[in-house]
């Protein structure tokens, strides 16, 4: 078994564990283990965060939202990382991307591109 040793505890703290381990008929080490077992080791919820959330609300009758429209996700750029810093650089900046591969970029929000190989 390891061992744990303890400094720097408030003497109230101290005291609240000293009867503690009294109330329970545990010696003060053995009631530490006993606190430090149920709090680290107890069984981890089941229930999600939504169902804790619905029961929270279903005390004042719920609430019903309406439904979102979410979109699926979106295809990865296909282009290499130097290209990513520089495009991110571009619209830090607010200066427009010159580049051919216009198709990769344009899906990336408030990135201005120009193409001078297009015809303008």
């Amino acid at each position: 078994m390891a061992s744990l040793t303890l400094r720097n505890i408030d003497e109230s703290l101290k005291a609240s564990l000293r009867m503690s381990a009294a109330e329970h008929n545990r010696s003060m080490e053995e009631e530490a283990r006993q606190i430090l077992k149920q709090f680290l080791l107890r069984k981890r919820s089941s229930v999600g965060i939504g169902s804790c959330i619905s029961k929270r609300f279903s005390v004042i009758g719920g609430v019903d939202l309406p439904d979102v429209h979410r979109s699926g996700p979106r295809r990865p750029p296909a282009f290499f990382s130097d290209d990513a810093q520089i495009a991110a650089i571009a619209r830090t900046a607010g200066i427009a991307l010159a580049t051919r591969n216009t198709k990769d970029f344009s899906g990336i929000t408030g990135l201005k591109l120009v193409d001078p190989w297009a015809d303008s």
